[in-house]
């Protein structure tokens, strides 16, 4: 027998089910005539399931790590200006508290002296500022 048969013959099989008394009707789990199939078929299931479970709490824990170092980084690591706040020229919104990086003496006094240098220069070519 073909598939389109078994079909047609449990869908009309259902349907005289369905206009029987209520007496004489049977479950719909008593049409299933393969239950080892269906115990196969439901513990493949769960399988998957299982399987796409720990894939996806494995990519929600990479991701919190993730979340955690950059908040470390950009948030942790910072010092907060207090008493400082920044005002968008276009549309007027201000941010009263907002992160910043801590001030590093050395590149900062390094950067002060290339550029004394480069204000001295008279000729005002391009310095080497890699060494």
């Amino acid at each position: 027998a073909s598939l389109a048969s078994l079909k047609a013959k449990l869908l009309d099989a259902m349907a005289r089910n369905d206009a029987a008394d209520e007496l004489e009707r049977i479950g719909r789990k008593d049409f299933i005539v393969d239950v080892r199939l269906l115990s196969e078929l439901q513990a493949a299931s769960d399988a998957r399931v299982e399987g796409l479970r720990t894939s996806i709490v494995r990519t929600h824990l990479e991701l919190e790590v993730l979340a955690a170092r950059v908040q470390a980084v950009c948030w942790e690591g910072m010092s907060v200006a207090k008493g400082a706040s920044v005002c968008a020229m276009r549309s007027g919104a201000s941010v009263g508290n907002f992160p910043l990086a801590p001030v590093d003496s050395a590149a900062l006094r390094r950067v002060l002296t290339l550029r004394r240098v480069e204000l001295a220069d008279p000729g005002g070519g391009s310095l080497d500022i890699r060494g």
